[in-house]
């Protein structure tokens, strides 16, 4: 949520995912409430860096998108990884989220699709 920021890793992430093989697609860019944030990082609600995330989570838009294609699961973690390491400032400031299981994607997709489901209705 850094604005102009946010805007060039999502774009180098798609690149990265394209070069990989990858088709990934935008589901929307929204700004989350704390109940939305929560719901992806709810194993980590205990952690003491969990509120300042949170805070940074909700302070502006994110951008959510899935991506397709051959190995999707291990290509993504590879674009998360890269991200990562260009343009992580700390922890907290994590730049990407990715599922590393099929359940994981699951409950991701199915979280998304609600979230902006929501958000058409308001």
């Amino acid at each position: 949520p850094d604005g102009e920021r946010h805007r060039l890793i999502a774009e180098d992430a798609v690149k990265i995912a394209v070069e990989l093989g990858l088709t990934p697609f935008l589901m929307g860019t929204k700004k989350l409430s704390y109940e939305e944030a929560v719901a992806f990082y709810k194993d980590f609600k205990d952690e003491p860096w969990f509120p300042g995330f949170m805070g940074y989570l909700t302070s502006g838009e994110i951008s959510a998108y899935f991506t397709k294609g051959e190995k999707a699961i291990d290509k993504t973690l590879e674009v998360k990884r890269m991200i990562r390491e260009r343009y992580t400032i700390d922890r907290q400031k994590d730049a990407i989220h990715a599922p590393k299981t099929e359940q994981g994607v699951q409950e991701t997709r199915d979280l998304i699709n609600k979230i902006f489901s929501d958000k058409e209705k308001t």
